[in-house]
C-alpha cells in the first residue's frame, strides 16, 4: 500500500520561496530519520519528548498511518519541506488541529534540521504553509506557540506578521516536563502571503516607527536579575527591553521592529532613546532608595558598535542624571561583536572609557570563544536561554553551562543565566557556578511601576 499518495497527488507540491512543502511518503523515511538524528540535540528542547523507537522504519511507517487518517478526517495537513535546488529536505512545516464551522482555524508547527537552520527555509515553509491554508483551505485564523525563551522562533513569527495574544502556562509537554508557551496568532486578512505586501507592511512600519522614536513613543520594560542566593537573591539590575505601544497593532516587543530600525536607518536613535531612558528611570529609583549596586541594561546592535555614538549616549546620559559608573550596562550579543571584532572592540572600549559596564549577551549561539572574548572589556557573560532549556534535567546543556561558568570566573567575568522558567532551574543554574539568573521564573518584563514594586520603593511623592 503506497501511504499518502492519493493525497499527496491531490495537494500537490506547495511552492515557497526557494522551498517546496508536500505530505510525507513512505520514500522520505531515510533522509528524514537522518534529518532528525543528526538535530536531535538542536531539536529537543523545543519538542515533546521522542519515543524510543521513534527513528525506525516500523514507526515512520505508523506515523504515516497516522496522517494518512488526519488528512482524509481534514483535521491535519502534515507537510515536509524540501529545498527547492535539489529536492533536499530540510525540515517540516504541519497544520494541525484544523477546525471547521464558525472557527475556521489550525494550529501551526514547524522545525528545521540544524544544518539547515538560519538559511530563511523556516520563513519560506511558514509563508507557504500560511497561504496554501488561507487560499485552498479556506481558513480564517492561523495559530502558533513557542516557549518565551526560543527567541527565534518568536522573532520569526512576530516578523511575518503574527501578533502575541497571550501567555499560556503549562500549555504543552516539552521534552518530559509542562512548559509555559507565548501564543500568536494570524489572521486571512492581515497579508502575510506575498512578498510584496510584507514589504508595504515594513514600509508602513517604518514610517509609524520613525514618529515613535522621534516622539518618545518607545518606553523600556524591565525584566529583574538576581543574584544566586538560598531562598532568592537581591535584585543586581533590570535587562531595560523596547516596548512600543502601537496606536494598531498594540504592544510590540523589540522583535517585531529591530529589523524595521536597522533597515530604516533607526538603530542608532532607538539605542540613545533607550540608553536616556533607562538612565532617567535608574536615577528616580537611586533618589528614592534604590540600592547603590543596582544597575540597567540595554541592549545595542552591530550597528550602533561603530566609532563613538554609543561612547556619546552613555556620557550624555551619565552627566544629565548623575549616574556612577557602571550602573548603565550595555549588552551586545557574540554575534554583533563578532560581525566586525575590530569595529566592536574600539566602540566598546569607548563605552567603558564613558562609564558603561558591558555584557556579553546570548553566549553560545556564535562560534567564538570565551579566550577570544577575553580581548574585549566586557564585566559579564550572559548564556544563551537555549541552555537553560530543560534544567534541571542533567543534559549536554549542562555540561556547557558548567564550562562556562568556570571559565568566566577564571577571566573575571561576572555569569549570568538568562532564559531561567523554574525556581529548580534557578537553583541548578547557582549549583553550577553562576552569579545570577534571570528569566520568567525569576520575573516578567514589565513597566516601570511593577520594577519598583519588586525594589520595595515607596511611590513617588507627589
Amino acid at each position: 500500500m503506497a501511504l499518502m499518495r492519493d493525497e499527496a497527488e491531490q495537494i500537490g507540491p506547495i511552492a515557497g520561496d526557494g522551498v517546496f512543502l508536500r505530505p510525507p511518503q513512505m520514500s522520505d523515511y531515510e533522509d528524514w530519520a537522518r534529518l532528525r538524528a543528526e538535530s536531535r540535540a538542536f531539536l529537543t528542547p523545543w519538542e515533546p519528548t521522542w519515543p524510543a523507537d521513534d527513528l525506525t522504519r516500523a514507526a515512520f511507517k505508523r506515523r504515516l498511518r497516522r496522517y494518512h487518517q488526519d488528512i482524509r478526517d481534514e483535521i491535519a495537513l502534515p507537510l515536509f519541506v524540501f529545498r527547492q535546488e535539489d529536492g533536499l529536505m530540510v525540515g517540516a512545516c504541519n497544520l494541525s488541529s484544523i477546525r471547521r464551522g464558525v472557527l475556521q482555524s489550525a494550529s501551526l508547527g514547524y522545525w528545521i534540521g540544524r544544518r539547515h537552520a538560519r538559511r530563511g527555509y523556516t520563513r519560506a515553509a511558514v509563508r507557504a504553509a500560511a497561504a496554501f491554508a488561507f487560499e485552498r483551505l479556506g481558513l480564517h485564523r492561523i495559530e502558533a506557540a513557542c516557549i518565551p525563551t526560543n527567541e527565534p522562533s518568536r522573532r520569526l513569527l512576530e516578523s511575518l506578521g503574527f501578533r502575541l495574544e497571550g501567555y499560556a502556562r503549562n500549555y504543552l509537554k516539552i521534552d518530559g516536563a509542562w512548559r509555559d508557551h507565548l501564543l500568536f496568532a494570524i489572521l486571512r486578512e492581515d497579508s502575510m502571503r506575498e512578498p510584496d505586501a510584507g514589504r508595504a507592511h515594513e514600509s508602513a512600519l517604518e514610517a509609524d516607527l520613525a514618529e515613535a522614536v522621534g516622539s518618545g513613543l518607545l518606553t523600556p520594560h524591565y525584566q529583574p536579575i538576581r543574584a544566586c542566593a538560598a531562598g532568592g537573591g537581591a535584585v543586581l539590575g533590570f535587562e531595560a527591553l523596547a516596548r512600543w505601544s502601537h496606536p494598531a497593532r498594540g504592544l510590540l516587543a523589540a522583535g517585531s521592529f529591530l529589523r524595521v530600525a536597522e533597515r530604516g536607518g533607526l538603530a542608532a536613535a532607538l539605542a540613545d532613546r533607550m540608553i536616556e531612558g533607562a538612565a532617567a528611570q535608574l536615577a528616580q529609583w537611586r533618589a528614592r532608595g534604590a540600592p547603590e549596586h543596582l544597575y540597567v541594561g540595554v541592549n545595542v546592535s552591530s550597528g550602533d558598535l561603530s566609532g563613538r555614538v554609543i561612547a556619546e549616549a552613555v556620557e550624555k546620559a551619565r552627566g544629565r542624571f548623575a549616574l556612577p559608573k557602571g550602573a548603565l550596562r550595555l549588552e551586545v550579543t557574540e554575534t554583533e561583536a563578532m560581525r566586525d571584532p575590530e569595529a566592536a572592540l574600539d566602540a566598546l572600549n569607548a563605552a567603558k572609557e564613558a562609564g558603561a559596564s558591558l555584557a556579553l549577551d546570548d553566549f553560545g549561539t556564535g562560534h567564538s570563544s570565551l579566550a577570544r572574548i577575553a580581548e574585549f572589556p566586557f564585566d559579564a557573560v550572559k548564556t544563551d536561554a537555549a541552555f537553560t532549556a530543560g534544567l534541571p534535567r542533567p543534559g549536554a546543556g549542562e555540561a556547557v553551562l558548567r564550562a562556562v561558568a568556570g571559565l568566566a570566573k577564571e577571566l573575571g567575568l561576572e555569569t549570568v543565566a538568562e532564559g531561567v522558567e523554574s525556581e529548580a532551574a534557578a537553583r541548578r543554574l547557582c549549583q553550577l557556578g553562576f552569579d545570577a539568573v534571570q528569566g520568567h521564573a525569576i520575573g516578567m518584563p514589565a513597566d516601570a511601576g511593577e520594577a519598583e514594586r519588586i525594589l520595595g520603593l515607596k511611590p513617588a511623592a507627589n
